[in-house]
């Protein structure tokens, strides 16, 4: 077995580890608030509510009912922390998060170096993660009237936490801190070799962009009608339109680049591998009498008066994400030699 290969299925096993940690610690929050339960923002003597340092508040655990009656501000019901009713959903954001921390900053496992600067940029990503985080839910605390503050800011802490994770990862790259190889981009079609240099002319780089649209609106539109999406159509696309975007930087940016060395095989091993995700994370919603969510005849969805299958399409759109990543770091995304194209 190649090198990258063996390295690539250390990364992911150790990424789906670094997601279950993860996944496990926010449920175990949601749990310990307990059925009935909501966390609330106390108040002072003088009806104030208290913060630490203006951006970390003061919990408090009581029933929803005395917290309503009292007129608190509710912080978190079971679920908003780990969003488990969409469990399957929030660990592929979390996936995608962990293998660009671990496989762009640290180089696991195949070109592990603790630098000084890959150690800052991991430092520089969980600082920014944080204070944008805090950030963000003292502004929407001080804005919300009903619901959660953790609800009514990203539905689900995880989701703010992993997508805030990814942002900061790539543009701290993009500026270059903590970059394992500046010679080698995130997406290695983009200019990585000769072949895709050659043919990387403004034409086609036109002609993808317009494909990623026109087949990401067919997509979303498919999947609206076919109630296998959530009522937000910005959301769900937007996913999509990420794919699109990483699949094209991943095998190119035309169907005839896709032909080139492996990148058949890994066109289909993402394929492959984002259906046996799915299929598992629905055999544990199965196992667990639905206390992992899969978004795939998932009855919970319905009592919030969704489709059953209404997170198909986000577990479809994150996992081929996750997965697009995972192929191009085994190497599966390689052109092999190929001939430029002759000038006429």
């Amino acid at each position: 077995m190649d090198n990258k290969v063996k390295n690539t299925i250390i990364l992911v096993l150790l990424v789906f580890l670094a997601v279950a940690i993860q996944q496990s610690i926010l449920y175990s929050v949601d749990n310990g608030i307990g059925s009935g339960n909501v966390q609330v923002i106390t108040v002072d003597s003088n009806g104030n509510e208290q913060w630490t340092m203006g951006l970390i508040p003061h919990l408090e655990t009581m029933s929803k009912a005395s917290a309503l009656a009292q007129g608190l501000k509710i912080w978190a019901a079971p679920g908003d922390y780990s969003g488990d009713i969409i469990l399957g959903i929030t660990s592929a954001i979390a996936a995608v998060m962990w293998i660009v921390w671990l496989g762009v900053f640290l180089g696991f496992p195949g070109n592990m170096k603790f630098t000084k600067e890959r150690l800052l940029g991991l430092a520089g990503v969980a600082l920014l993660v944080m204070t944008l985080n805090l950030v963000f839910l003292r502004a929407i605390a001080d804005a919300t009237t009903s619901g959660s503050v953790v609800k009514n800011t990203a539905a689900h802490l995880s989701l703010a936490l992993n997508n805030t994770g990814i942002l900061m990862a790539i543009l701290l790259h993009r500026m270059g801190v903590g970059v394992k190889d500046p010679d080698v981009p995130m997406m290695p079609a983009l200019s990585s070799s000769k072949c895709d240099k050659a043919y990387g002319n403004f034409y086609r780089k036109f002609y993808a962009v317009m494909t990623i649209l026109v087949v990401t609106a067919v997509i979303e539109i498919i999947f609206q009608y076919a109630k296998a999406a959530v009522p937000e159509v910005a959301v769900d696309a937007s996913v999509w339109l990420i794919w699109g975007v990483i699949f094209l930087g991943h095998f190119g940016s035309f169907p005839s680049d896709w032909k080139l060395g492996k990148r058949p095989k890994g066109i289909v091993l993402m394929i492959v591998l984002t259906l046996l995700t799915v299929v598992g994370f629905y055999v544990m919603q199965v196992a667990t009498h639905g206390v992992v969510g899969s978004g795939v005849l998932e009855s919970r969805l319905s009592n919030a008066g969704l489709s059953q299958n209404a997170g198909l399409s986000l577990m479809l759109s994150c996992w081929l994400v996750f997965w697009t990543i995972a192929v191009g770091a085994a190497g599966y995304c390689d052109p092999g030699a190929c001939k430029a194209p002759e000038k006429s």
